[in-house]
């Protein structure tokens, strides 16, 4: 299966993407990098450097019917 895993340059979607990987699918790290470090993407997955906000990136990156799943690991905080 290919997954799309969003925020896959942090801590925890490194670790699952990681795990995919080693489960046999097809993994898509999709990260702005505001947060994350490209060194933990794994080496086998493909990685898209775009804000989840860019519509044209994520368009491109997700063609209909082309990803079956979709793991999201950003975290947003907010301030009041």
């Amino acid at each position: 299966m290919r997954v799309l895993v969003t925020g896959g340059a942090g801590y925890i979607g490194s670790v699952v993407s990681e795990e995919l990987l080693r489960d046999g699918h097809t993994v898509v790290v999709y990260d702005s990098l505001y947060k994350g470090h490209r060194e933990a993407v794994p080496a086998d997955a493909a990685f898209v450097q775009a804000d989840l906000l860019d519509s044209a990136a994520m368009g491109e990156t997700i063609p209909p019917s082309l990803m079956l799943l979709v793991q999201n690991f950003v975290l947003i905080l907010s301030y009041a």
